[in-house]
C-alpha cells in the first residue's frame, strides 16, 4: 500500500514526473490501478524516454479490509466526526493549491469550529508523525485529539472527514462501513 501521494495523484500533472520514471517495472495493488497509472504515464509521453512496465501485485488487501470491517458496530457516540489532519510540516508543496500546513491548519481549525457549532462531536485525528508539530493546538477546541494510526481508531467515529485525497488512510476508510466526506478544494 502506498503511503498516500502517487496512488491518488492521477489527475495531477506532477504525477508524470514522479516515481515511475525511475524504474523499469512499477508495481501497484490491482490490475485496474496498473491500467490507470499506465495511461496517465503514457499521456505525459515519458514512456518513450523511460519505458516502464506497470504490473499488479494482485493484492487483495482492500477486499480483505472491506470484509473485515463490514460488521464493525456503529460508533459508540452517533454524530461523531473524525477530521483527518493534514500532515503538518514546513514544506510548501507547489504542485497543488493549498498544500501548505498553515493554510490547512486554518482550514481545520475553522472546520472544527463549524462542526462543533452544528452540534457534532469532533475528533481531530492528527498525523502520527506530526504529534510534536500539532500538540496542543486542537486541545479544548476538538472534543478529542488523537495521533494513533488510523487503522486502530477509525471505529470511534460514524463519519470521517478528509480535506485531502492524497492519504493512504482514504483507502482504508473506503473499505469501512462509515460515512466518508472528502472536502475537495478547487484546484487541489
Amino acid at each position: 500500500m502506498s503511503h498516500g501521494n502517487y496512488i491518488n495523484l492521477l489527475h495531477y500533472k506532477i504525477f508524470a514526473f514522479a516515481e515511475p520514471s525511475q524504474f523499469d517495472e512499477f508495481l501497484v495493488p490491482t490490475q485496474s490501478a496498473a491500467c490507470a497509472v499506465s495511461k496517465k504515464y503514457a499521456m505525459a509521453g515519458l514512456e518513450k524516454i523511460f519505458p516502464v512496465e506497470f504490473r499488479s501485485t494482485g493484492s487483495q488487501i482492500f477486499g480483505g479490509l472491506r470484509d473485515r470491517f463490514a460488521d464493525t458496530p456503529p460508533a459508540a457516540e452517533p454524530g461523531t466526526i473524525m477530521l483527518m489532519g493534514y500532515p503538518m510540516n514546513a514544506h510548501r508543496y507547489l504542485d497543488e493549491a493549498g498544500a501548505y500546513s498553515k493554510i490547512r491548519l486554518d482550514l481545520e481549525l475553522r472546520l472544527v469550529g463549524v462542526l462543533k457549532r452544528l452540534g457534532y462531536t469532533v475528533i481531530y485525528k492528527g498525523h502520527p508523525d506530526r504529534r510534536k508539530e500539532v500538540a496542543g493546538i486542537f486541545d479544548g477546541i476538538a472534543d478529542k485529539v488523537m495521533f494513533e494510526r488510523f487503522e486502530t481508531v477509525w471505529q470511534q467515529a460514524d463519519t470521517i472527514l478528509f480535506t485531502i485525497a492524497e492519504t493512504s488512510c482514504l483507502h482504508t476508510a473506503m473499505c469501512s462501513n462509515r460515512r466518508l466526506v472528502l472536502l475537495d478544494l478547487e484546484d487541489t
